[in-house]
């Protein structure tokens, strides 16, 4: 779990940031996604 969220972290620190790359990253963490990324994300 900590990769996720250092993944997550390093990915949001990023202006080119889209809502398929965070999904991505959750399925590369069997991270499941239940609501659409908050505007903050992305």
């Amino acid at each position: 779990m900590i990769g996720y969220f250092d993944d997550l972290a390093t990915a949001l620190g990023r202006d080119d940031m889209d809502s398929e790359e965070l999904a991505e990253i959750a399925r590369r963490h069997a991270m499941e996604i239940v609501e659409p990324a908050s505007g903050r994300y992305v």
